[in-house]
């Protein structure tokens, strides 16, 4: 259970250093364990989203069939592991301190208002996870700076996440900053581990630019890493 606590906190800390500053969404340390996900007590609110004619991707992940979750967004699909859970848009604004207004709202309506849009998040019971996120840059990261292109978005991560984990007395290891393609894109990626008591946390962040957003995909392995083999699940929609 504390592992997983450990891991929560640190999937919260990653997203936070790409949110902006008008999102109010803080992070609780109240939040539930990864496999046991429930909403905190007390979200902080987030500004309720404002219609706009801006186009802007519209729909949630949807599935086409049991175990496939579709991003209509970037035109690919995520298979989800057998056993991982994919959680709710409730469950989803919880974890990250939204509102609800946050949960009822659709991608076009949050992304007006430079909030992240986080389309997916599944999760397994050892506290490996997958999110995906989009953006609407400028966006300007928790510590004040505004980045406005994808490769300047990961190297800010790159210079800035290292330093946020040790102020939590958590250091890291294997930092590698280059690009991955994923079903033909190429994507500015960022991974570190970090290591706490005798279990180790790889993170991993990939990030392309499509029709002015930025679409990101965060990987999260405990223990043995993930990675390579979670990206194997991600296809084309033809």
């Amino acid at each position: 259970m504390k592992k997983l606590l450990m891991v929560l906190l640190l999937i919260l800390c990653l997203f936070a250093s790409g949110c902006t500053k008008n999102t109010k969404t803080t992070p609780t340390d109240n939040s539930a364990p990864v496999d046991d996900p429930a909403p905190v007590d007390d979200p902080a609110p987030v500004d309720d989203p404002a219609p706009t004619d801006d186009p802007a991707p519209t729909d949630d992940p949807a599935p086409t069939d049991d175990d496939v979750i579709r991003s209509p967004f970037m035109g690919i699909s995520f298979a989800i592991p057998e056993g991982w859970t994919v959680l709710d848009r409730q469950t989803i604004a919880a974890r990250i301190g939204a509102n609800e207004a946050y949960a009822l709202a659709d991608a076009a309506d949050v992304l007006a208002n430079h909030i992240p849009y986080v389309e997916l998040w599944a999760v397994d019971s050892r506290g490996n996870a997958v999110q995906l996120m989009i953006e609407n840059p400028p966006i300007t990261m928790s510590d004040g700076t505004s980045v406005e292109t994808v490769s300047d978005y990961m190297d800010h991560n790159m210079n800035y996440l290292p330093e946020t984990y040790r102020s939590k007395g958590i250091e890291i290891s294997n930092g590698e900053r280059g690009t991955v393609t994923i079903c033909g894109r190429d994507y500015e990626s960022f991974s570190f581990s970090t290591g706490f008591g005798s279990n180790t946390m790889t993170q991993t962040m990939m990030a392309a630019e499509k029709d002015g957003y930025f679409y990101t995909i965060y990987i999260t392995s405990v223990g043995e890493d993930i990675t390579q083999e979670t990206l194997t699940r991600f296809s084309t929609d033809e």
